[in-house]
């Protein structure tokens, strides 16, 4: 007479007179969103892991995680500052390298070959019951020789002070390490004897940035996944190469953000021209609504930690604007913040102002090719000017329409797995088909879908008319959805008449009288 969980029993099977009760299981979960405001960056920086995803919400995390924003071409830090300027909290980080890469080290000596196992042991392995292993070095011991190597390659490294003095308990030691920008650590009361006090900081760590390129952020795939394939399954909705300007390694990117259902942000040499971004374009063959490309009009932000104005690819502004709006919503004509000029607009109280022509915009349209400028069709600020992608089919090429299909597709996709390995019924196809009508009904209540003329946003079929038998056999379900984006406005046309002879129609509102 036991209790059982739903499906564990047969009753038509039960032979013998008892009572059982059976657990059901709540009805089928419903489709959750998925997260589409995730920011993934790809580039360098002066500590950290290497090929691997790290995480963080802002800057402040960056900086703890990586060292310092560095001022040169590649690094992930300046990127992050101006994502988030533009509203950006959700990112994903993965330093490259190009194998350079050093760890700075130090050496401590203790009373003895056993006292130096037990303070290697302590950083490496925490104390029990008072604190974990150390997050900034490692440790190895050799007689009474302690070897301190900083926990990642990299000069910011540099910086990491070790002291070593007599313990809280007596004949004891304590290691204290410590990084500008995280938290000192201790490690008291270590071995049998107290070492000789001394001060050290590590030294000889080299980032391995000289010889990177936009190959090497690019990465390779595989087994040992480095660059932008370690973002592989991360569910990054946004994908930024920093400064990666090669135009050999556009399709590649394409190719990921295709894979992957991600957006990927790509751009073009600092101080490019207009007729060799859309030659170089056409030439790399990217017609893709996975992939945007940026202009080489490189922007211009305050960099207060390096106290400079300095250059940095427009991908920055356009992945951060992108990774904070809603999915359904255009980045055209929204305003961008930090940015101080471009390389097209100069800087204020310069005269290098250049404004785009009509014709220089329809020739980077016409490419799929976008470009922040200023001023902007709303007025003068910053903003993106075109707002579409590289694909060149109109349905496709706004990128409201990337980040929305990939913001369905993946929450579809997330929900679709319950109902892998269970039974086809009437039944199961109900709660299946629920399940999508009341995700899109949620988006259209959101605003998020629409029909602007009038009549439904979104229509599904999961039945026998889409799943005939020869198909059920196969263990086959099927459900088809239709859904209605809304229309993004990129021409607003106003047509006026005025004459003495025009006509004003018949029930047009008549002003009061004055």
């Amino acid at each position: 007479m036991p209790i059982v969980q739903q499906g564990q029993i047969n009753p038509i099977g039960s032979n013998v007179p008892n009572w059982w009760v059976q657990i059901m299981q709540p009805s089928a979960a419903p489709i959750v969103g998925a997260q589409s405001n995730v920011s993934a960056l790809v580039g360098t920086a002066s500590w950290g892991p290497v090929n691997q995803i790290a995480y963080g919400g802002g800057i402040a995390d960056y900086k703890a995680q990586f060292g310092p924003i560095m001022p040169r071409k590649y690094d992930m830090g300046a990127h992050v500052t101006i994502q988030g300027m533009q509203g950006a909290s959700m990112f994903m980080f993965v330093r490259v390298t190009d194998g350079t890469d050093t760890s700075a080290t130090g050496t401590i000596t203790a009373a003895s070959a056993a006292d130096a196992t037990a303070i290697a042991l302590a950083i490496n392995s925490g104390q029990s019951s008072i604190r974990g292993a150390s997050a900034l070095i490692n440790a190895s011991a050799n007689n009474a020789v302690v070897t301190l190597s900083s926990k990642y390659t990299g000069s910011y490294g540099n910086n990491t002070a070790i002291s070593v003095a007599t313990g809280t308990r007596l004949n004891t030691t304590k290691v204290t390490v410590s990084m500008p920008g995280r938290n000192v650590e201790t490690f008291d009361n270590l071995g049998a004897a107290s070492a000789t006090v001394a001060s050290i900081t590590l030294a000889g760590g080299t980032d391995g940035y000289t010889g990177v390129t936009s190959t090497s952020l690019v990465g390779v795939d595989g087994t040992n996944r480095t660059g932008m394939y370690a973002l592989r399954k991360s569910g990054a909705a946004v994908v930024s190469l920093c400064d990666a300007d090669d135009s050999t390694q556009w399709a590649s990117q394409a190719a990921f953000g295709l894979g992957e259902n991600c957006y990927v942000i790509g751009t073009g040499p600092a101080g490019d021209t207009i007729a060799n971004a859309v030659s170089t374009k056409n030439t790399a063959g990217i017609d893709n609504w996975c992939f945007r490309l940026q202009f080489g009009d490189w922007t211009y932000f305050n960099d207060t930690d390096n106290g400079l104005i300095r250059l940095v690819s427009p991908q920055a502004a356009i992945a951060g604007l992108r990774a904070a709006y809603a999915p359904h919503l255009s980045l055209l004509n929204r305003p961008m913040q930090g940015i101080v000029g471009t390389q097209r607009n100069g800087l204020p109280g310069t005269s290098v102002t250049r404004p785009y022509s009509d014709a220089d915009l329809l020739q980077l349209a016409n490419a799929g090719i976008d470009v922040i400028s200023n001023p902007s069709v709303g007025g003068n600020f910053f903003s993106s000017r075109i707002g579409h992608n590289t694909s060149s089919n109109p349905l496709t090429r706004g990128d409201n329409y990337t980040s929305l299909t990939n913001f369905i597709a993946k929450s579809i996709g997330g929900w679709s797995g319950q109902w892998v390995g269970k039974l086809q019924t009437i039944d199961q196809r109900r709660q299946a088909k629920a399940g999508l009508d009341g995700f899109f009904a949620s988006l259209q209540n959101q605003g998020m879908i629409g029909a602007v003329n009038g009549g439904p946003a979104f229509w599904t079929k999961l039945d026998a008319g889409n799943n005939p038998l020869s198909q059920v056999s196969l263990g086959i379900e099927q459900a088809d959805v239709k859904v209605q984006y809304w229309s993004v406005i990129e021409t607003f046309l106003v047509n006026v008449e005025g004459s003495q002879a025009t006509v004003i129609p018949s029930g047009a509102p008549v002003p009061a009288a004055q």
